[in-house]
């Protein structure tokens, strides 16, 4: 994208820089999963015991879909969108926060608040595949995932 306010084209390449550094491979490999994801950022765990930002927060992600559909970057947003619906909750439930450990089959996961204690996710996901396809076009794509957003 080209304006012609040169600091506003600076701004916008370091917005699109930092959404690639963004991508990351989950440990899992759920079948049908895209293969990469969005992450919330890096930073160190200081005196915590969480392990930094190097998690997946699917709310956090949905947010930013709408700039990556923006960019052109469809495969990224098909990509985040598959990670969400591979682990939707039974009840239809878009997680939002998904440790890199959460593969672990000693750590039950699914039984720890976190990864749909934010209201605001199963909305956003409806609303990102809304904007995917306004952007992109791709009817097919959404009538593949009919079922994750019926049950969502």
């Amino acid at each position: 994208m080209k304006t012609p306010d040169a600091t506003l084209n600076t701004a916008f390449r370091w917005a699109e820089v930092s959404i690639e550094q963004l991508k990351a491979h989950a440990y899992d490999a759920i079948p049908g999963a895209g293969e990469t994801a969005l992450v919330a950022g890096y930073y160190e765990s200081g005196d915590s015991a969480r392990p930094g930002f190097g998690w997946f927060f699917g709310r956090d992600a949905l947010f930013t879909l709408s700039a990556v559909d923006a960019m052109g970057d469809y495969k990224l947003t098909r990509d985040e969108l598959d990670f969400l619906a591979a682990r939707q909750r039974a009840d239809g439930k878009i997680m939002h926060e998904y440790s890199q450990t959460a593969y672990d089959p000693d750590v039950h996961w699914r039984s720890f608040p976190y990864m749909y204690a934010a209201a605001d996710a199963t909305p956003l996901f409806l609303l990102a595949v809304e904007d995917y396809l306004r952007a992109s076009g791709d009817l097919d794509w959404v009538r593949a995932h009919r079922s994750v957003m019926e049950k969502a």
